[in-house]
Formats: C-alpha cells, structure tokens, sequence
C-alpha cells in the first residue's frame, strides 16, 4: 500500500499552476480517469493516498473542484501559453481557433492539435467528452474566434455521440443477413435519428460562423475507421457489440465501417454546401496498427491525421 502524502491546498494549486513542474504534479497525486461512458472524455482525481490540507488562510476551500479544474486545465493552460508566445514570436503565423473532443485534446496521445502547434498559432479550447450539443450550447469558440480574428476553425465532434455510453442504444441484436440489408442491419432508428441531429448541430454552427464571421475559414472531419476490441480493451464498442450478439470481428469492423461511413457522407455533403466549410475526409487513412484504443489513433497514426489538415490549411491560404 502507499504511504500517504499529504500537501496543503496553496502549495499544490500553486505547482498545477506552474508549466515546469505541472506535468509531473499530475503524475505525483492524481490519477488520469477515462470514463466508460464517454470515450472522448479524460479527466483527473486524487489519488487514494494524497491528502490535501486545508489551510485556514483560505477563504474558499480549492479541494474538489476546484483543484480538480486545475488539473483538467493544465493542458489547455500550457497550450494557452504556447498560442500567447506564438503569436508574439512569429506575428506572420496562420493564426486558428480550435474546438473538439479528445482527437483535439487527449492527456496523454499527442495528438492532432500537438502536431499541429509546430506551424500554426493555435487557440485550443478542446475539452475531451463533450457532445455536440453542449459544444453548440455553450458556443465558447464565438467569442474565441471574435477576440482573436482567426483565419481558420478547426472542429472535431460527434465521437461521443456516436461511440460514447449511449452506443449500445444504437445496437439491434445479431441476425442473419437474409435480407440483404448488409451491415445495416446492425443499426436501429435510434442511430439514424442521431447522425441526423449531430448533422443538423453541425449546420446550426456552419450558419452561425458564416453569417457572424464570413472570412473564417473552417475544418471538420469525420473519423477514421475504428476497431472494436475484445475484453478489457472493448471498453467502448466491443462490450456493447458483445451483448447484442454481435461476436464475429468481421461484422464488429463492417458494422462501425457502416456507423462511420455514414457520418461521414452526411457531413460531406453538408460542408459541400459552404463555400467557407472544408470536409477532410480521414477514413483509411490509420494503418490497423496505429491505433492506440478502439477509437484513438496512436501518435504516428495522428500525425497522418495532422499533414492532412495542414495540407488542407496550405491550399487554402494559396487560393
């Protein structure tokens, strides 16, 4: 068992607040969390044997949530400081607001965004496990792109609606292909209907950033084919397949080719219709072993990602 360690609440707020020493902070007395109800979603907690003090100078307790927001912030926070010293370092810098789930911002993969930062100037307001609708909601990249006036927005959304706790709602149960219906029949209306809200929430922010902000220029995606997995690293998918009765690989890897195919010929179509909106289409692009989980890409596997979107970037600021 490990001893206990105790800190008092001003000393570690004080080093999660610290770009130094704030990753190794993390490591020492908190333990990353990835909720099995949202994939797309990672977060910290106290490790058991970290006792924090209270300390009677404070007015206002910093345990809970508080020191926990620091926690989950500390990645955005130290992305905040590379985009403020880009922008003063290299003023001639594509300057990007970005907005998206854990393809945007995952702990511990560098992922799309970290690739990206080597070349651009990169407000990220990514927040692993949202869906879309609290994206759409809470719209923080308004008055991100309003304050900062970017040339480009990059989104990622729509992975949790689709592949988050909800996943196994989508699901029918295992039957023959007698029908011809192929790998659709592994889906019921309850997924339709949602690709056709998460597409309608996509258009809502497509209008809005056109009609507030016509010059910005913006890039979404769809995913990349994902796996489902057996046991313990089918967290996500492979559990929820498993008890519909869908155990073949082949139909588990023709069924997502399906869910994800169709959410990206949606959102194809939708962004074709707008002269400010680029559609990068990803699917085949991560070699099956390039995939880090069911439904992350490894960092080679991202950085794939990433020269698609900086080629994108390139040939639009040279049209």
């Amino acid at each position: 068992m490990n001893d206990e360690i105790s800190i008092g609440e001003v000393e570690l707020s004080n080093l999660l607040l610290n770009d130094e020493v704030a990753e190794k902070t993390l490591e020492k007395y908190f333990d990353l969390v990835i909720d099995d109800n949202s994939p797309f979603s990672f977060g910290y907690k106290l490790k058991d044997n970290v006792n924090v003090l209270k300390e009677p100078a404070i007015t206002k307790s910093l345990l809970g949530e508080s020191i926990l927001s620091l926690a989950n912030g500390v990645a955005r926070h130290k992305r905040l400081k590379i985009y403020k010293k880009s922008i003063i370092d290299y003023p001639t810098r594509t300057r990007i607001v970005s907005e998206g789930d854990s393809w945007f911002e995952h702990p511990t993969i560098t992922e799309i965004i970290d690739h990206l930062l080597h070349k651009f100037s990169i407000l990220s307001l990514g927040a692993a496990g949202d869906d879309m609708s609290s994206y759409i909601q809470e719209a923080e990249y308004y008055s991100a792109i309003e304050d900062e006036n970017p040339e480009f927005f990059l989104f990622s959304g729509g992975g949790n609606d689709l592949m988050g706790g909800h996943f196994g709602d989508y699901l029918n149960d295992y039957t023959e292909d007698i029908n011809n219906q192929g790998y659709s029949r592994f889906f019921n209306q309850t997924f339709h209907e949602k690709v056709e809200q998460l597409i309608a929430l996509y258009e809502s922010m497509f209008i809005e950033i056109k009609s507030n902000f016509p010059s910005v220029k913006i890039l979404v995606h769809g995913y990349d084919y994902v796996i489902p997995r057996e046991g313990k690293k089918g967290r996500w998918l492979g559990k929820f397949m498993k008890s519909s009765g869908i155990n073949s690989q082949a139909d588990r890897n023709g069924a997502m080719r399906f869910a994800i195919d169709m959410f990206n010929e949606k959102l194809s179509d939708l962004s074709s219709r707008y002269n400010n909106v680029s559609y990068i289409n990803l699917r085949g692009v991560i070699k099956p072993y390039q995939w880090h989980d069911e439904i992350h890409p490894d960092e080679l596997g991202f950085q794939q990602i990433a020269i698609l979107f900086e080629n994108e970037i390139n040939r639009l600021k040279s049209v």
